[in-house]
């Protein structure tokens, strides 16, 4: 799917979701990775994962991939992942929190 796809897909999406408490997950030496991959798992529950960032670095990767992709931005940047069916997501902050939510 194109990042821009993607992407405004998640901007209209946004709106319909109820999310839960923000929960800290580190910052740099103190994030624990491991912690995060099972957030992703038991939540997402899906074998691929919308990366959402931006209009241009958007994309769909396999559910064992995605770690790569986000471990050198936690904590630095904002992104959330979505499930491939776009019914939950997870919104990670550059301070080092993150909040699961769902489409209800």
């Amino acid at each position: 799917m194109d990042s821009k796809l993607i992407y405004n897909a998640t901007i209209h999406l946004g709106t319909l979701i109820t999310w839960e408490d923000w929960i800290y997950f580190g910052r740099e030496s103190e994030i624990n990775v491991v912690q995060i991959e099972k957030f992703i798992d038991i939540h997402l529950k899906s074998n691929e994962v919308l990366f959402v960032s931006g209009r241009n670095n958007s994309g769909e990767y396999k559910g064992d991939k995605i770690i790569e992709v986000i471990n050198p931005i936690l904590g630095k940047e904002d992104f959330k992942l979505w499930n491939i069916s776009m019914e939950k997501v997870i919104e990670f902050s550059k301070i080092g929190v993150l909040r699961f939510g769902s489409i209800k």
